[in-house]
């Protein structure tokens, strides 16, 4: 009798989880900011700040510039939460930074040059901000 009772949990439980797990799918999505009339002699960082604690993507906040990104001219692709505002800092930098650079980026950070707001999702998932 233990037996089945405890089969059955298991079996309850298992039901439970499946029921209860959300399919992030549809919360996300894979965009691409642009940015136009760059200057050749500066480096470029973006840095993405929701306005909103994200429940389906995981940002780091250990330290201010976690979520900042080199910028090369093939544009920034990233996965975001949709429908969830973000404010996206632009700044130059006059020392040239590597794409692959991953270390902090707070110290390249030198000048604010554009911020943006912005919320994406399926049909609004490219931005392109004019510098």
């Amino acid at each position: 009798m233990k037996i089945k009772i405890r089969i059955l949990l298991l079996f309850l439980m298992l039901l439970v989880a499946v029921s209860c797990s959300n399919n992030t799918s549809d919360k996300t999505t894979a965009v691409t900011i642009q940015l136009d009339d760059t200057e050749e002699n500066f480096s470029y960082i973006i840095e993405i700040i929701p306005e909103e604690q994200p429940q389906y993507i995981d940002f780091d906040a250990s330290y201010p510039s976690a979520n900042a990104f080199v910028y090369n001219n093939d544009g920034l692709n990233l996965e975001l939460e949709t429908d969830l505002e973000y404010a996206i800092n632009i700044y130059h930098s006059e020392t040239e930074i590597p794409p692959d650079y991953a270390g902090d980026l707070a110290e390249y950070m030198d000048e604010n040059v554009s911020t943006v707001y912005n919320a994406f999702n399926e049909e609004n998932n490219e931005l392109i901000i004019d510098l």
